[in-house]
């Protein structure tokens, strides 16, 4: 996971160097929100699959209310 907040964190860096400051917000957002999950929950090599899936579709429901709160402010 923490690759793929990487891969967000750098898209974010190019468009706000390219000059499109909402996707580079909202990608940071994103970035921010996988890492901190990483982070906070750790590995879950011992998890269910059940519970893995759950914490997948909370993180995915996390990343939309952080998205879609950016976008309100910047608008």
């Amino acid at each position: 996971m923490y690759v793929l907040a990487s891969a967000f964190f750098v898209a974010g860096i190019y468009s706000f160097y390219v000059g499109d400051i909402r996707n580079a917000a909202t990608m940071a957002g994103v970035a921010l929100v996988l890492a901190g999950a990483r982070f906070i929950l750790g590995p879950q090599e011992e998890a269910s699959l059940v519970r893995r899936a759950g914490l997948g579709v909370a993180i995915l429901f996390l990343i939309v209310a952080v998205t879609y709160t950016i976008l309100t402010f910047l608008k």
